[in-house]
């Protein structure tokens, strides 16, 4: 008779969490577009260091977030980043400069062992979102210190 009843309730479990495992949808993963910036020309130019950079504390996350109409933020069960997004901003940055810049002299803090910089571009993003019917809104504030700081 236990024996009997155990089945079942083994049986019962296993439906219930295939049932489960069938109803969640596919994750959706993101990337920042790229653009076609173009490589650097000139092998030489201006030397700039860029970073630290900085990431809202909310955009620290594998997940998406997305500012609703209300203006609250909601979290993506499905939709996630598909790298660092700290790690893809800083790398279309440095694309980003380097074409616009015409040099291939840059290089991404810390990495910049041998490094000296005619410049530092520092970085802050407080605000990366977009959502439903929602604009994509960036706001960033920035120093752009010379090779004396």
């Amino acid at each position: 008779m236990r024996f009997t009843w155990l089945i079942r309730a083994c049986g019962l479990a296993g439906l219930l969490a295939l049932t489960g495992c069938v109803a969640t949808p596919p994750a959706q993963f993101y990337q920042l577009q790229q653009g076609s910036p173009g490589l650097p020309k000139n092998g030489s130019g201006v030397a700039v260091l860029l970073g630290p950079l900085k990431l809202a504390d909310y955009l620290q996350r594998e997940t998406l977030v997305q500012r609703q109409s209300d203006d609250s933020l909601a979290i993506s069960q499905q939709a996630r980043w598909a790298g660092s997004l700290q790690d893809d901003v800083a790398q279309l940055l440095l694309r980003q400069l380097a074409a616009r810049l015409d040099s291939s002299r840059l290089a991404l803090y810390p990495d910049r062992v041998g490094f000296k910089p005619d410049a530092q571009l520092l970085l802050s993003i407080s605000r990366l979102d977009s959502g439903p019917y929602q604009p994509t809104v960036l706001e960033a504030h920035w120093r752009l210190l010379d090779s004396h700081g």
